[in-house]
């Protein structure tokens, strides 16, 4: 038996060809997620900047300095220049201040309808079609934008026929939340402290109870030391006559006996904003000047800006979305 017999004994395959496999590389994929890139294009104009830039860091101490002290106690310390021979040395302490009103504590609520009507088209850009609850979530994340430069704490909940939570407040996470709010992801970072149990951001289901979302943005608020905060709550009923705002405005917050506008107003602006196709923009314009009228006469002033607001939307284009978007992102400021 010669050694070729023997060899193919112990390896049948012994005839065949081995040929080395070629170099593979996996080809680049990069993935683009309309919402993101929509928000990445629209958002830098809308959103405004400090008018002027001011110092991230101010003084809250100067002291004496030891030697046996070191840097102790100085949260970002500096040594500061002797102004005289023959002075002592001493330590400057300083710690970052807002770049809202220093001390304060302040926050954006946004409270979105997400009944089943939101499932409506409500904008195109480059060939693609976007429902009204995804609307919301472009112009939520401009809203977060500017909460992010202004240094505001935020809060988003949900309502259909009952109350969620989307994102816990107050929240300074706002890059988490813009990243979740802007993807198809169930998950995220953040997301997992506030989630609506399993559904997308803003998914339309269930009917429309404004009043449950109102009571549950108080619930988040009391107790958390907040001194000031915006409210703003989006849904895509159209009230002609401004009633159905009116009573869910004034339903019972279950605090001291006040309405829900009473204790949301009581921290800062609260405005209602209703949007609807161009077709009802005339009654819907109506429906929210009579809302606001009805709410000045609760008050016996009259509120400036106006709480009640109406965006039409016009599906063919994105520019209902930069409207909508630049508008809450306006709203956002108003914490100052």
């Amino acid at each position: 038996m010669s050694k070729l017999d023997v060899d193919k004994r112990k390896d049948p395959f012994i005839d065949l060809i081995r040929v080395p496999w070629p170099d593979y590389e996996d080809p680049s994929f990069t993935y683009s997620c309309p919402l993101r890139d929509m928000f990445d294009e629209i958002a830098p104009p809308l959103v405004e900047k400090p008018k002027a830039p001011r110092t991230p860091l101010a003084p809250i101490r100067t002291t004496t300095w030891d030697p046996g002290q070191g840097m102790k106690g100085a949260r970002y310390p500096t040594f500061v220049p002797l102004p005289l021979p023959g002075t002592t040395p001493v330590t400057s302490a300083t710690a970052r201040v807002p770049r809202g009103e220093s001390g304060k504590n302040t926050m954006v609520n946004l409270i979105v309808d997400v009944s089943g009507s939101m499932g409506a088209t409500a904008a195109t850009w480059r060939g693609y079609s976007f429902a009204r609850w995804e609307v919301a979530r472009i112009c939520a994340a401009i809203m977060l934008k500017q909460c992010q430069i202004g240094d505001d704490a935020f809060a988003i909940y949900e309502f259909e026929s009952h109350p969620h939570v989307l994102w816990k407040g107050p929240s300074y996470a706002h890059s988490d939340a813009i990243d979740y709010i802007t993807s198809y992801d169930y998950g995220g970072t953040g997301a997992t402290q506030g989630r609506s149990f399993g559904y997308l951001p803003f998914y339309p289901r269930g009917g429309t109870n404004v009043a449950s979302g109102l009571r549950e943005c108080i619930k988040g608020m009391l107790g958390q030391g907040i001194d000031k905060a915006v409210t703003i709550v989006i849904s895509d009923i159209v009230d002609s006559s401004g009633d159905f705002f009116f009573n869910q405005a004034m339903a019972s917050s279950m605090i001291d006996g006040k309405s829900c506008d009473e204790v949301l107003r009581s921290f800062g602006p609260t405005f209602y904003i209703s949007i609807g196709d161009m077709g009802s923009k005339t009654s819907g314009d109506a429906g929210m000047k009579a809302f606001s009228e009805q709410l000045n006469n609760f008050y016996g002033k009259k509120i400036n800006p106006a709480p009640g607001l109406f965006e039409g939307i016009d599906s063919s284009s994105n520019a209902s979305t930069v409207s909508l978007g630049g508008g809450l992102a306006k709203m956002a400021t108003m914490t100052k």
